[in-house]
């Protein structure tokens, strides 16, 4: 035994096992959230609003905002289940363009198409639940930058 080594020994573990044992964590931390919103759940939708982002070609700092107003919908358990998490996730996207977008900037595509394409919510479907979605984060589209940056 050499003095100067220090060795750490890691089983291993499948990524489904791995990925089973994540969201029994998560759940047992957040007890209160419905049974059905799993951490793997909600990073799919953030992977959905990242790829919506990324189509569109808005702004990296909008994605961010989405993550933000995302998180905090979950975490505030304004989701009462896992099938709400693709629509309130694209209409967190619409508002965090809306709000922090650049309106000099063209997009590539519509930011309406983007997010039909990577959560198959519809346009009508979009503009019927984003004022509620609005009213869930309690008109506050305002958050501390540490918040954000975090995502970046």
């Amino acid at each position: 035994m050499l003095p100067s080594f220090c060795v750490s020994v890691l089983p291993y573990v499948s990524p489904q096992e791995l990925n089973a044992q994540l969201n029994e964590q998560f759940q047992s931390k957040h007890a209160a959230l419905h049974e059905s919103l799993t951490l793997s759940r909600i990073r799919a939708a953030k992977k959905g609003i990242l790829a919506a982002g990324r189509r569109a070609g808005i702004e990296l700092s909008s994605v961010a905002y989405a993550y933000v107003y995302l998180e905090e919908l979950v975490l505030n358990n304004r989701i009462s289940n896992a099938a709400q998490l693709p629509l309130i996730s694209a209409c967190a996207l619409r508002l965090a363009h809306k709000f922090n977008g650049n309106p000099a900037v063209v997009l590539r595509v519509s930011l309406d198409e983007a997010i039909e394409e990577a959560f198959g919510v519809s346009k009508a479907q979009l503009r019927r639940t984003e004022f509620r979605v609005f009213g869930l984060l309690e008109f506050g589209l305002h958050v501390p930058p540490a918040d954000v940056l975090v995502h970046y």
